[in-house]
């Protein structure tokens, strides 16, 4: 309450890392009228289909938060997406956007699929280690991983730097 107006606040559920908010809870919060939107992070189909029926009853801002339900979001009525793979491959996720934007649909799903097997690859890892290895291999500064693999998954992550590499000319 303490900026009124001036921003607008936007709920975030990412249950992978806190408690989720459930449905009920979201729809008190918007219609206490203090809440611009929502990015939902859990990947949940049912949970995001849910959200889209809550945003006929009042509207407000739908933000898909994980990518491997991305084009569908779009195409069942998000807002837009906030991709955490754009960290490392933003042009596969910036052309899926403009390809469902202009209606585009068989570029938009295989752009979708890229996406998706990307996101196959890096699911293997700890959060966020290989959207940063990817990013390493773009060229860019990614920082130290936070924990040190045991040596099957070192060897996994050396496989998707591989296939990594052949997939860049691709995006």
């Amino acid at each position: 309450r303490e900026t009124g107006d001036a921003v607008p606040l936007l709920l975030y559920n990412i249950p992978q890392f806190t408690s989720p908010i459930a449905i009920d809870t979201a729809r008190r919060l918007f219609a206490a009228g203090l809440f611009a939107g929502i990015k939902d992070s859990s990947g949940d189909w049912d949970y995001f289909a849910q959200l889209i029926a809550l945003k006929s009853e009042k509207p407000f801002a739908l933000l898909a938060g994980n990518d491997r339900i991305a084009l569908r979001a779009l195409e069942a009525g998000a807002d837009g997406v906030v991709s955490g793979c754009a960290c490392a491959v933003p042009e596969l996720v910036a052309g899926l956007y403009k390809a469902f934007t202009s209606g585009d649909q068989a570029l938009a799903t295989q752009l979708d699929s890229q996406l998706r097997e990307f996101c196959d690859w890096i699911e293997r890892f700890p959060t966020p280690m290989g959207i940063k290895r990817a990013v390493e291999l773009r060229g860019h500064k990614a920082g130290d991983p936070s924990v040190p693999l045991a040596a099957e998954s070192a060897a996994e992550l050396q496989q998707f730097s591989e296939w990594f590499k052949t997939q860049l000319p691709r995006q």
